[in-house]
C-alpha cells in the first residue's frame, strides 16, 4: 500500500514530481508548440508506471484501472482490457438508456411510476424507506435513487422501463461501447450469486425477498464466502477502458443531450456511497461524480473527476476476487489520489 506524508499526498508520486522537476528547464528550452504534448506524455508514462504495481500484486486480488484526462487526452490503464464484473457500477448505462429514451418520447422526466411491489429488492432506499405498498416516483427520482443510494428497486424498474438487459447492451453498443455488457438486473444478480432456486410462482425478486430483509440495506454480507465462478462470469461485466470510453462521451456530450448531461452528472456528484473509494483520500471538497459497485469479492468506483484548475479525469476503478471490503476500498482509494496528483499536473 501506499504511504502518505503529512500532507495526505500518496509519497509513490515523489519520484514523479522529482522527475518532472529535473525535466522543467530541458522542456522549457524546447519550442512553446511541444511543451504541452511532451509534458502530458512525460506525467502520463510516470503515472501510468506507478499504478503499473498494482497489477503486480502479490495476492490473489485483481486491480483494473483507466483513467483519461479529458481536457489533454492524457490517458493511463493497467489491465484496461480486461473485463471486470460491475456489479451495481451497470446503473449507469441503465439511467443512460432511460434518458436516451426520454428524449425519443418514451418517457417523460416529471412521469410517475407506481413502484411494482414485485419488483421491490433489498436495498436502503425504496425498501427501506418506503417499505409499503401505494408508492409511485417520477423518472427522475427514479434515476436519482438508482444513482446517489444504489436503490436496488428504483434500478430493477429502470432496467425493466427500458426493456430489459438487453436493450442497455443494445444502447451502449449503438454509442459506440464495446467491451461492457449487461445481461441481468439486480435481483438476477443477487439471485445467481446466492445460487437459489427460483420458488414455484415466485420471480427472482419475491423469492428474494423470502430468503432476504428487505429492509436490510446491505446486500454484501461479510460472512459470505468468495465465489470464484461467479466473478469469472462475463455476464455484467466492462472492462476499465470501456467504462471509461462510456464516462468521456457523457461529460463530452455525446450521449444525452446538454439540458440531461449537466442534470446526470449533478446527480452523480451528489452520490452517498463509496465515501471511502477513489474520494476517501481526496481533498475535501474535491467533485467526484460516479457509481458504485458492491457485491461479495467485488468492489467498483467509477466517475468524472474535477481538478482543482477545471479539467476533468475520467475516472474507472475496479477490484476483483478480494476477501475484505475495506481492504479493497482502501486499494480504490489510494488508485484515486494517485490520479488525482499525476493528473493535476496538467491542469
Amino acid at each position: 500500500m501506499l504511504t502518505s506524508n503529512k500532507k495526505g499526498r500518496p509519497a509513490l508520486l515523489g519520484g514523479l514530481f522529482c522527475a518532472l522537476a529535473l525535466a522543467a528547464p530541458a522542456l522549457a528550452e524546447a519550442p512553446s508548440a511541444p511543451l504541452a504534448p511532451k509534458l502530458r506524455d512525460a506525467i502520463a508514462q510516470r503515472l501510468d508506471a506507478r499504478l503499473e504495481a498494482y497489477a503486480q500484486r502479490k495476492d490473489a486480488i485483481r486491480v483494473g484501472i483507466a483513467a483519461i484526462h479529458l481536457e489533454s487526452g492524457a490517458t493511463v490503464s493497467v489491465n484496461g482490457a480486461e473485463a471486470f464484473p460491475m456489479a451495481s457500477a451497470y446503473k449507469l448505462a441503465a439511467v443512460l438508456t432511460l434518458l436516451h429514451q426520454v428524449e425519443q418520447g418514451r418517457f417523460t422526466m416529471t412521469q410517475m411510476i407506481p413502484v411494482d411491489d414485485a419488483l421491490r429488492v433489498q436495498s436502503g432506499g425504496i425498501s427501506t424507506s418506503m417499505p409499503h405498498a401505494g408508492v409511485s416516483l417520477s423518472v427522475a427520482n427514479l434515476i436519482d435513487l438508482t444513482i446517489t443510494r444504489s436503490d436496488n428497486t428504483a434500478a430493477d424498474m429502470v432496467t425493466q422501463m427500458v426493456g430489459g438487459p438487453q436493450a442497455i447492451t443494445a444502447w451502449l453498443k449503438s454509442v459506440g461501447i464495446e467491451g461492457q455488457r449487461v445481461d441481468r438486473d439486480v435481483a438476477g444478480l443477487i439471485f445467481d450469486y446466492k445460487h437459489l432456486t427460483p420458488e414455484p410462482g415466485k420471480n427472482q425478486a419475491q423469492t428474494l425477498a423470502r430468503v432476504m430483509s428487505l429492509r436490510d440495506d446491505n446486500p454484501d454480507e461479510p460472512n459470505s464466502a468468495l465465489d470464484p465462478a461467479f466473478i469469472a462470469d462475463p455476464r455484467d461485466s466492462s472492462t476499465p477502458d470501456a467504462m471509461v470510453a462510456l464516462l468521456t462521451k457523457l461529460q463530452q456530450g455525446k450521449l444525452v443531450n446538454a439540458e440531461h448531461t449537466a442534470w446526470l452528472i449533478d446527480v452523480m456528484a451528489h452520490t452517498v456511497t463509496g465515501a471511502k473509494r477513489v474520494k476517501g483520500l481526496l481533498p475535501p471538497r474535491t467533485v467526484f461524480a460516479h457509481k458504485t459497485g458492491t457485491l461479495v469479492g467485488i468492489c467498483a468506483d467509477v466517475g468524472i473527476l474535477t481538478l482543482p484548475g477545471g479539467g476533468h479525469v475520467a475516472i474507472a476503478v475496479f477490484v476483483k476476487s478480494h476477501d475484505d471490503g475495506a481492504k479493497a476500498e482502501a486499494i480504490i482509494a489510494e488508485v484515486g489520489r494517485t490520479i488525482y496528483d499525476g493528473m493535476a499536473l496538467l491542469d
